[in-house]
């Protein structure tokens, strides 16, 4: 078992690294190479490289925070929340631009026809990714991998041959450009932002971890040795094509073989295959069929690893989600990949004739997606909960940034290509930093209220003490008991999370309710009154008191109802609990009950119940829907628990 856990390491490392050589850094690798030289190659491979290998080294820290893969899986998935959206567009950007890299770069100069590409290669992908599940598939990246190794070896041996030939030796030091030059600095800095935060929002990065921790390999070894690889790809690549730039500036036909851009701009990330396949000289044959091998290669490896997992991410999507939308489209439908798959395909084939380039989609990468990045690394690594952020503030810093960095771009002002990757690591920085602040004036404003009961509650034995003898024992008994009360209740409320509308109210019958963080909860003691013939607590009890929870929930949340004058009724849709541990009469009971979440028509409430040594009895969760007071039909969500029920999601 041991050997075959060390075995895991490279199987994975092989299958990390081809998923994650997508268009972008297999094109562009040429690119950075030939503008910029070996200085710019290096500065474009060794953050990317570092990306994926520091991801895997952070995501082994958070996997050892649980005892199984499941439970992993269960903490991204829960975590990403209101994210979600922005992992899909992810990986539906990150197919298409490598439909498009390939349609553009290889087979459009080879005179392909590139609609029955299309087909070859999104059939190629779909079926691969539908024949292999994720634990299979790092076996067909390893198969993948081997003949890529011997493609790159067999590149090189017919690349020595013809330089043998010729009597020349290449010089794939010097690009077009220098490293130093400030226009690279441009590329530099989204470059670094990007590619260090990239892989935090690639689901197929998420799933291989989950995959590798239920496997029990190590998480930090597989992307270590992923990212070696993916770093030797990228060399082998970038300086595979400064020499041959190198060889054509020496033979005079480097410039016509450079294709005259839409943009006006230095476009050169189709070069190796103009060298070798347009350029007229005679290039050995296998040196070519192995180039084209292994950028296909590298292409599927990827369109397969997408496949997989967006069919594993939607299927969790779709069980969540309790839009209107599922009930009206098969389910099928909705959990195949195969729509984002074909849209990405589109996509890829309609940028060709818009003039689009590569960098058009680094944009993207290098700037919009920098901010939602760094909130979900900090989100999964740090605070699962952490919310200190909008939605409609992300999006809107997203599209700024996207927008100075195209005005830097095309108008070549280096500067404000800086800006369009600093500007949302700021803005994700702030949120995360001003976070502390806010909490602290939370719970300064907590301890103030309380102080104010302690106070109330001196009064109240003063007043006890005017009473007589008797009354007056009965007045500090109650006044120890309120302090006592207050103190357990200061502690557990500084200990909260987030506390949006802290209160802590009395309640007759010796329970008591309070909100704890997102939490309402509502303590009680179950009597004999509550068991059955056994002894222990009767199952229909537990339905009863998280029913009295919500409706002292509901009283705490919207204060203002009246059933007299009301315009709508709250009923009940389903409900579900999960029963794990038994209890018993006198035994000191905790209902936790909070919004989980709620769209146009329902609300989703979770409950938790513990005892008094804090351990889980049961949870589970209800729907509640909304109707007229009029005539009983259904009607949206009323705009005031829109406002009442935001504070506990």
């Amino acid at each position: 078992m041991l050997n075959l856990r060390k075995l895991n390491v490279p199987l994975w490392g092989f299958s990390i690294a081809l998923s994650w050589t997508w268009g972008l850094g297999l094109f562009f690798s040429v690119q950075m190479a030939i503008q910029f030289g070996l200085g710019g190659l290096l500065a474009f491979a060794i953050p990317n490289a570092i990306g994926l290998a520091g991801f895997g080294w952070m995501a082994q820290s958070i996997a050892g925070r649980f005892e199984s893969g499941l439970e992993f899986e269960k903490h991204f998935l829960r975590t990403v929340g209101s994210l979600r959206w922005i992992f899909l567009l992810y990986q539906v950007v990150a197919i298409s631009l490598t439909f498009f890299a390939l349609f553009k770069y290889v087979f459009i100069p080879l005179g392909v026809d590139r609609y029955m590409v299309a087909l070859i290669v999104l059939g190629a992908g779909l079926l691969l990714g539908e024949q292999f599940r994720i634990g299979q598939l790092k076996w067909s990246h390893f198969a993948m991998a081997v003949v890529i190794i011997a493609s790159v070896l067999l590149i090189g041996w017919g690349g020595g041959s013809y330089f043998h030939a010729s009597n020349r030796i290449p010089k794939p030091f010097h690009g077009a450009e220098s490293a130093l030059s400030w226009s690279f600095s441009g590329y530099f800095i989204p470059i670094i932002v990007g590619f260090l935060l990239g892989p935090w929002l690639d689901i197929q990065q998420w799933q291989r971890a989950i995959q590798i921790k239920r496997e029990k390999t190590n998480v930090r070894g597989a992307y270590l040795f992923g990212g070696t690889f993916f770093f030797l790809v990228l060399l082998f690549h970038g300086t595979l094509a400064l020499s041959l730039w190198s060889e054509a500036r020496d033979l005079g036909v480097a410039a016509s073989l450079l294709q005259q851009s839409s943009d006006g701009l230095f476009h050169v990330k189709d070069f190796v295959v103009r060298f070798l396949f347009l350029s007229g000289l005679e290039t050995p044959l296998l040196f070519r069929v192995m180039y084209v091998i292994f950028l296909c290669l590298c292409i599927i490896s990827t369109l397969d690893s997408g496949y997989v997992a967006l069919k594993w991410f939607q299927t969790d999507a779709l069980k969540k989600s309790d839009s209107v939308l599922v009930t009206l489209v098969p389910k099928s439908f909705l959990e195949s990949p195969i729509p984002p798959f074909t849209l990405a395909a589109i996509v890829g084939l309609l940028a060709i004739p818009m003039g689009l380039e590569l960098e058009y989609f680094m944009a993207f990468y290098g700037s919009f997606s920098v901010g939602y990045a760094l909130v979900y690394l900090f989100r999964s690594f740090f605070e699962p909960r952490f919310t200190a952020f909008t939605q409609t503030t992300l999006v809107s810093l997203a599209a700024f940034s996207l927008g100075v960095f195209g005005i830097g771009y095309f108008q070549e002002l280096p500067l404000l290509m800086m800006l369009g990757a600093i500007i949302p690591v700021a803005h994700a920085s702030v949120c995360i930093a001003t976070r502390k602040a806010v909490e602290e004036v939370k719970k300064a404003g907590i301890v103030e209220r309380l102080a104010e009961r302690d106070i109330a509650g001196a009064v109240s034995s003063i007043r006890g003490m005017s009473e007589g003898k008797a009354e007056e024992a009965a007045g500090h008994s109650s006044d120890t008991a309120l302090v006592k009360e207050s103190s357990e209740g200061r502690e557990e409320l500084l200990e909260s999370e987030t506390d949006l509308s802290p209160q802590v109210s009395a309640v007759s019958g010796g329970a008591s309710s309070w909100i704890e963080g997102k939490w309402f909860v509502h303590k009680l003691t179950p009597t004999y009154q509550d068991t059955n013939s056994v002894g222990n607590v009767y199952f229909g009890q537990y339905i009863l008191w998280v029913g009295k929870t919500r409706e002292l929930f509901f009283r705490h949340a919207i204060p203002s109802f009246d059933l007299k004058t009301t315009s709508w009724y709250i009923l009940t849709r389903s409900i579900e609990h999960k029963f794990l541990q038994e209890s018993h009469e006198f035994e000191e009971i905790e209902v936790r009950l909070r919004v989980g979440g709620f769209n146009r028509k329902f609300v989703t409430l979770e409950h938790q119940i513990y005892n008094g040594a804090r351990t889980m009895l049961g949870k589970g969760k209800q729907v509640i829907l909304f109707v007229s007071s009029k005539d009983y039909n259904i009607i949206d969500l009323p705009p005031e628990l829109h406002r009442a029920f935001l504070p506990y999601l």
